[in-house]
C-alpha cells in the first residue's frame, strides 16, 4: 500500500493559506521551496530583520517584538539562511551576524543567553520575560538553547567569520560537548533539537562523545501517543525531520505514523495553527497567523523531505 501524500490539489489549497495569512517572511520560503521562487527574494525578505549590528531582531521570533538583535532571533536567521544554497548574499548575511555574535559572547557562560533584558520593553509572551534577580529568562536555563545550534553555524561557515569568533569556537564546543554528555534530566525538547543542529555538523569523533545521550534525549522526550498531538508536545518528526542514516535508535513506525498525522491535520484544516494554549494580548493579536505560517512551513518541508507531497505545481 502506498504511503499517504499531500496531492497537488490540496497543495494548490494551502499555497492560498500563504498568499492571503503568512508573513513574507514565510511566503517567500514556500514559495522558494514548492513553487521555484528564487532563493534572493528569501534573502531580501530576510535582510528586513537584520539590523546594523548583524543580528536579527524585530519579532523574527514571533513571541517576542524585541527589534534589536538577539542570539535567539539570530539563531532563527541563521537556520533560514542555512537553508539556502550558496550565494554571494547568503555569505554576507552570515558573515555580518559575526560582530553581534561575538559582542554577545558570554565567556563565563561559554555560550549565548537568548534574550537581552530589553525584551521586556516590547510586547512579548511570559515565557520570554528577562528575570533581573537571575539576569536571565526562563528559556537560558537550558545552555544548548541557542547556543548549540549558533555553534552549530559557527562551525559550518567557520572561513566567513573572523578570528574573533574563530578564538570562541573550542571553549564553546568542549562545554556543548561536556553540557549534553553530563545531562541527568532533559528538560528541554528545544535544547535536543539545538543539539541535533550541532550534531550534524560535528566531526565524527565528537558526535561519537554525545550520540548516546542525544539518543536516550530523543526516546525520552518524544511523545509517541498520537492522542497528545494537538497539544504542545514534541513530536517524532521534530526531532527527525528527514530521513538520514542516523535515526538514534528511534522506533521507525512512529516516524511513519507521525507523517500521516500531519497529512491528515492538512486535509482538514488545509494550515497548521499553534497547539499551546495561550490568549495572546491585544498588542500581539497577529502572532497566532504569524506562528501558523511557521507551522506549516516547517511540516510541509517535512513531509517533502518524507516524498509525502505530489510533484507540485501541477505541469
Amino acid at each position: 500500500m502506498s504511503p499517504k501524500k499531500i496531492s497537488r490539489n490540496k497543495m494548490e489549497e494551502i499555497s492560498l493559506f500563504f498568499f492571503n495569512y503568512a508573513r513574507e517572511i514565510e511566503k517567500v520560503q514556500f514559495k522558494f521551496t514548492f513553487l521555484n521562487g528564487s532563493a534572493n527574494s528569501v534573502c531580501n525578505a530576510l535582510e528586513q530583520y537584520q539590523n546594523a549590528d548583524g543580528g536579527f531582531g524585530h519579532g523574527l521570533e514571533p513571541d517576542f517584538r524585541l527589534p534589536l538583535s538577539s542570539p535567539m532571533a539570530t539563531s532563527i536567521g541563521l537556520r533560514i539562511l542555512d537553508s539556502l544554497p550558496e550565494s554571494p548574499k547568503k555569505r554576507e548575511m552570515i558573515s555580518k551576524t559575526g560582530v553581534f555574535l561575538f559582542d554577545s559572547y558570554n565567556p563565563v557562560r561559554k555560550g549565548w543567553f537568548a534574550v537581552r533584558k530589553e525584551v521586556n520593553n516590547y510586547p512579548h509572551a511570559p515565557w520570554w520575560k528577562y528575570d533581573s534577580d537571575i539576569n536571565m529568562t526562563i528559556i537560558d536555563k537550558n545552555w544548548g538553547n541557542p547556543s548549540a545550534e549558533i555553534l552549530a553555524y559557527l562551525l559550518k561557515y567557520k572561513t566567513l567569520f573572523s578570528p574573533n569568533i574563530h578564538k570562541i569556537i573550542p571553549d564553546c564546543t568542549k562545554k556543548a560537548i561536556y553540557n549534553i554528555v553530563n545531562k541527568v534530566e532533559f528538560g528541554s525538547e528545544n535544547e535536543i533539537f539545538c543539539y541535533l543542529h550541532l550534531f550534524s555538523i560535528l566531526d565524527v569523533e565528537d558526535q561519537e562523545k554525545i550520540r548516546p545521550k542525544l539518543s536516550l534525549a530523543i526516546n525520552k522526550l518524544a511523545i509517541l501517543d498520537d492522542s497528545q498531538w494537538n497539544r504542545y508536545v514534541p513530536q517524532p518528526l521534530e526531532f527527525l525531520p528527514a530521513p538520514s542514516n542516523e535515526r538514534f535508535s528511534f522506533p521507525e513506525e512512529h516516524i511513519s505514523h507521525n507523517l500521516d498525522f500531519l497529512i491528515e491535520k492538512l486535509y482538514q484544516f488545509g494550515h497548521l495553527s499553534p497547539t499551546w494554549n495561550f490568549d495572546y494580548p491585544s498588542d500581539m493579536k497577529s502572532v497566532p497567523d504569524e506562528w501558523s505560517g511557521q507551522l506549516t512551513l516547517k511540516y510541509l518541508k517535512i513531509l517533502k523531505n518524507y516524498d509525502r507531497i505530489e510533484i507540485f505545481p501541477k505541469n
